[in-house]
């Protein structure tokens, strides 16, 4: 599943609610290109054209994406993810 953030000058929390019960795995597809930083759950994301993979533990069944725009005021973001 993928969501497009928009506008990307804007800090954004996106609530995810999932089936899986146990200690899994978050994967986050991100694919953007900024004319300057943001962060995605603590992750900084630098400027220009990215196209890259972040995983992280998942200890429950509600994924919290946080999109935190910093310094972002133009462009494109586009977030994938998926719990395994």
């Amino acid at each position: 599943m993928f969501i497009k953030i928009d506008p990307v000058n804007r800090d954004t929390m996106i609530n995810i609610n999932s089936q899986v019960k146990k200690l899994s795995v978050s994967m986050l597809h991100i694919i953007s290109n900024l004319d300057d930083t943001c962060r995605i759950m603590e992750h900084i994301i630098p400027p220009k054209a990215i196209d890259t993979i972040l995983y992280s533990d998942q200890y429950n069944s509600l994924l919290n994406i946080k999109y935190e725009a910093y310094k972002a005021k133009r462009g494109e973001i586009i977030i994938g993810y998926k719990l395994n």
